[in-house]
Order: structure tokens, then sequence, then C-alpha cells
């Protein structure tokens, strides 16, 4: 299959499985072999996993197998969030994308792939890294909620504008913006509900909403167990590629005390709104001590060039840059 009129998957799969290759040149090539879509790019993508140091780049490799659709990448995922020699970003990342993958999985083969993918899951539930814990609770809760979904309700849920696997559905209803706010703050509400509200006030969109991810991104900065909770405002964030939303972004990146991976998503989402002002506060991390931060930073400043590279034109994608077909 080919990925545009001239690159071939493996000639892209062999840029993303060159370490001697720049950072943000395998970045460009794996999302490139995300949108194909294709299972002839999985083994490109087990190669770079099994030899890559960086922690970065492989959980970016976990994501991609989460958001493309091919229940072939479950046992590829399986041995990753079971490793507790991987980097806790990097188990997180596998868990979630075992969340999406498992309710697309028809194999009637014998293989028993979501069962493995299922028991993976609920072993991990109880891990000692809240990041592990919390993400494998959440890919079983949205598992358990799609098995259970009618059609209706599916369907209700669908956006158009953002086509990517979520960890969650969104609220299927709700009475305003400011009930979606309460459900963030309340202590009794559950990860997952908080997670729904997110999307439901990402895919609203309004200047509300913004400020609304924004205040919920700061009241929990020093709140270690919602790590992953920031994380992902951020990644919402650079979905929406909201301009508003960078004096938020960068009151995260510039806290050191937070966690990487929630620093790592704010930094990307930057990349991701591309305006002058993001790109040089930006600049100011490109020495940052964490090497998650330096290598994100990297790779969101080049998310904002759209010069040609050798023989491939590029443009941003949902997280990176691809091949132009």
């Amino acid at each position: 299959m080919k990925v545009s009129n001239s690159v071939s998957i493996d000639s892209v799969g062999a840029i993303l499985a060159d370490t001697q290759q720049p950072l943000k040149r395998r970045f460009r090539a794996l999302f490139t072999l995300k949108n194909t879509y294709d299972p002839q790019s999985l083994p490109w993508i087990k190669e770079t996993l099994d030899k890559e140091k960086s922690v970065l780049l492989k959980h970016e490799l976990a994501y991609c197998m989460g958001q493309m659709s091919l229940p072939e990448a479950i046992p590829l995922l399986i041995p990753i969030l079971n490793d507790h020699n991987q980097d806790s970003i990097v188990r997180h990342e596998a868990g979630e994308a075992l969340g999406n993958l498992v309710p697309l999985d028809r194999d009637d083969d014998g293989n028993n792939r979501s069962l493995s993918a299922i028991k993976a899951l609920e072993a991990n539930m109880s891990d000692k890294c809240p990041l592990v814990s919390q993400t494998c609770e959440l890919a079983m809760e949205k598992i358990r909620w799609l098995r259970d979904a009618t059609k209706q309700e599916i369907e209700q849920l669908n956006c158009k504008k953002f086509t990517t696997h979520d960890p969650t559905p969104p609220m299927a209803s709700f009475d305003s913006v400011g009930k979606l706010e309460e459900i963030l703050i309340s202590p009794e509400t559950s990860l997952f509900d908080k997670y729904r509200a997110l999307f439901s006030l990402r895919n609203l969109g309004s200047s509300e909403c913004v400020d609304i991810l924004g205040r919920s991104l700061h009241r929990n900065r020093d709140n270690r167990k919602m790590d992953l909770f920031m994380h992902e405002i951020g990644y919402i964030f650079g979905q929406m590629c909201d301009p508003d939303s960078i004096e938020y972004l960068e009151k995260i990146v510039e806290y050191p005390e937070c966690h990487e991976i929630a620093r790592h998503e704010c930094v990307e989402a930057l990349g991701s709104i591309g305006t002058s002002k993001a790109i040089e506060f930006l600049k100011n991390f490109i020495n940052d001590p964490s090497l998650v931060v330096r290598q994100s930073v990297e790779v969101a400043l080049d998310m904002t060039d759209y010069t040609e590279d050798d023989s491939f034109q590029f443009w941003t994608t949902d997280r990176g840059i691809e091949v132009a077909s």
C-alpha cells in the first residue's frame, strides 16, 4: 500500500525505526503510518518499540496504535502494559490504547485477544503507579459502558469535529456548562465522570468551556493524584487549538513540580496552537531538565514548521505531522 504517490509504508517505517534520524523526523514518519490505518504499519511500530529508548516516542507509538482502529495491535500492547520496567507514561498509553481497541475487536479465530487485554487491564488496576492504575480503571469503565450502550446512545455521542478515540465518551446529557464544572470540582464524582465532563466541554468549545478547563488544570496543579486528569486537559487544549488556553498551558509547563506527563501534553498543545506567543514561550524550555519535556518542545516546535523537508511536504495532524499525499 502507498501512503502517497511516491512514498511506501516500508520507506516511512524505515525512517521511524532508524535511531540515527532526528526525533522530529521519526515523529513525522510515525504519524504518516498512523494515518494509513494499515496493519502493514504495525511491524515497523513494533520494531521501533522493541529497541527505542525515548520515553516520549515509545508513548507516542502506543498512542498511535490505539488510534489506528486495528485490533491486531492488541497483542503488541499487552506486554508493554504488563512490563514494570517500562516508564509509567508508556504503560499508561498502552492501557489507554487497549481500552480503545478492545471494543473494536471482532476476533473469532480463537486468539482471545480481547479476553487477554481485559485480564491485563484488570490486573493493572491495582498498580502502585496512579498513572497506570487510573488509566486501566478508565479503560475498563469505557469497555463496560460501550458494551451496555444502545446504538442510539453511541450515535448521539459522535462528534464530527473530533474523530479521535477518546478514553471516555462525553456526557450524554447535562443541564448546563456550570453543571459540568461542578462534576470536575466535586470530590464525590468518579474520574470516569470527570473525564466525560472534560470531553463534553471540549465538544462545546466555547470561551466559557476553555476557562472551565483552564481553572480545572490549575486547581489540581499540586495534587499528584490528578496528574492523569491534568494531562488530559492539556491534550484537549491541543485539540481545541484555542489561543485563550495559552495562558493556562504556560503556567503548567513552567511549573516543574507538575508531573512531566502533564507538562509534556501542555507543551504539545502549545505547539498545536502555534501562535508566535506560544512558539516564543516554548523556546525557553529547549534545555528543560526533563528529557520528556525537552523532546516534547523539539517536536512541538517542528509542528509549526510548514517548510519542505527532503522529498516530503508536511502538515499538522491530531498530535503530529504527516507526509502529504
